[in-house]
């Protein structure tokens, strides 16, 4: 996530308590790929 987005994440959150806009991505069942709604830096966390 770029400084950028991260900061329009923190005015969101500020505005109301609630971040509103909190969907990145959408993968649609049989594919591989994710649809990014947000922009992204890349990399994908595989293990928690």
């Amino acid at each position: 996530m770029s400084n950028d987005l991260f900061e329009k994440v923190i005015e969101d959150k500020r505005d109301n308590g609630i971040i509103e806009r909190n969907i990145v991505g959408q993968k649609k069942r049989g594919t591989l790929d994710v649809d990014y709604i947000m922009p992204v830096l890349g990399g994908t966390i595989t293990k928690w």
